[in-house]
């Protein structure tokens, strides 16, 4: 388990300030960019360039977590509820992506945005990153699949969803080979692919290329999960990890190095447990200032949103929406629809998805007369 900060709750704070950093890079990558200031200029340039790495970042924490948590209940319950983690993912995922969906339909509807009906059902039943590769050979517009687009990082995570749990279930002996087996196949898998058509493109947004972003990390938590519970974590990834993993992370962006998403997936998970296991470092202490954490709470309506509102620089904007796509209007209106977003729907949908496998895990353990292995109920404002 990362380390949570009691042992009543498994709310890690600093998970909050990177998924702060990650929407906060997505949205850079999604708008233009400038500032005149020396170096600074050139830096945020550098980012913005750089911004998809936000969504690795949302994988390697996803990874880390969700596996770290199975793990957790494991050893606090004697066995994984499998039923619980699904109706907690789909309470956790689907109310504010239907409710995102429900709008941009609308908007469709009335013609003031571009919507293709096999692209939004394709967000609904998370097979939209599949839809993108018939995008890409048939040289479609990006404009016309821009305000699902994002719907393909969030597919991915929910084929890994399906993956994990059975396999940490069905190979409890070897689930760790099982994993850096299939982590190993999808990298040269994609190697090979990217060979064969000279494009990195489509291997991006595919699940059978790309979904090592995840499989390593929760590689990383399945390793680790031993040190996690004792704290001896610590002594292999010590505070001063962090300025390093910060610089190979930099050189695998600046320099094109064989394998290198592979490497990121490893760096990423990495660099979240040198803050995540010292949040007292000063690493660790922007990540878990209040502002940040806030950031990070509504981070996941924050990114289903933001397509919304920002890319106007990639597909110019519908003339209905265009002042609502300007900066700093934008802003303005993503954060109005996000805090909104986050607190009436996915707050209390994440609430009930939490009764609800709680229930069924009380009745489970108490048809096998256990009373006392009923799992605690979760206290995390970020709501996993």
């Amino acid at each position: 388990m990362l380390i949570p900060n009691s042992k009543e709750s498994t709310y890690i704070p600093t998970l909050d300030g990177w998924r702060a950093l990650s929407i906060g890079l997505v949205l850079m990558s999604h708008s233009p960019v400038s500032c005149t200031v020396p170096v600074l200029g050139a830096l945020l340039h550098s980012l913005s360039n750089f911004g998809g790495i936000g969504v690795e970042v949302f994988f390697g924490i996803s990874g880390l977590l969700i596996c770290s948590k199975l793990l957790e209940e494991e050893s606090r319950c004697g066995q994984i509820s499998v039923k619980g983690f699904y109706v907690r993912r789909f309470f956790r995922i689907l109310p504010a992506a239907l409710f995102y969906l429900v709008v941009v339909a609308i908007l469709a509807a009335f013609q003031v945005i571009p919507l293709l009906t096999m692209d939004w059902f394709g967000s609904l039943f998370f097979f939209r990153n599949y839809l993108m590769l018939l995008e890409y050979l048939q040289h479609s517009p990006l404009a016309m699949h821009w305000y699902t687009g994002h719907f393909w990082s969030l597919s991915m995570e929910e084929h890994f969803y399906l993956v994990l749990p059975a396999i940490l279930v069905s190979f409890k002996r070897v689930r760790l080979w099982v994993l850096g087996g299939l982590a190993l196949a999808v990298a040269l898998w994609r190697s090979v692919l990217a060979h064969l058509l000279h494009s990195n493109y489509q291997v991006t947004f595919r699940t059978d290329t790309h979904v090592d972003a995840l499989l390593i990390p929760a590689m990383i938590a399945l390793a680790l999960y031993p040190f996690m519970r004792n704290k001896a974590a610590k002594r292999y990834i010590p505070a001063w990890s962090f300025p390093v993993f910060i610089g190979m992370q930099i050189l695998l962006l600046a320099v094109k190095i064989p394998f290198s998403l592979t490497l990121r997936a490893v760096l990423i998970p990495l660099l979240i447990l040198s803050t995540a296991l010292h949040p007292n470092a000063i690493p660790g202490s922007i990540l878990e200032s209040k502002p940040v954490r806030w950031i990070g709470w509504i981070s996941y309506s924050l990114y289903l949103w933001q397509q919304l509102f920002f890319g106007a620089n990639f597909v110019g904007s519908p003339p209905g929406i265009a002042v609502l796509r300007e900066w700093p209007i934008n802003l303005v209106a993503l954060m109005v629809c996000a805090t909104f977003s986050y607190y009436v729907v996915e707050k209390p949908f994440v609430r009930l998805g939490h009764q609800l496998a709680s229930v069924s895990a009380a009745r489970s353990v108490l048809s096998k007369g256990a009373l006392n292995s009923v799992p605690l109920p979760l206290n995390q404002p970020a709501l996993d």
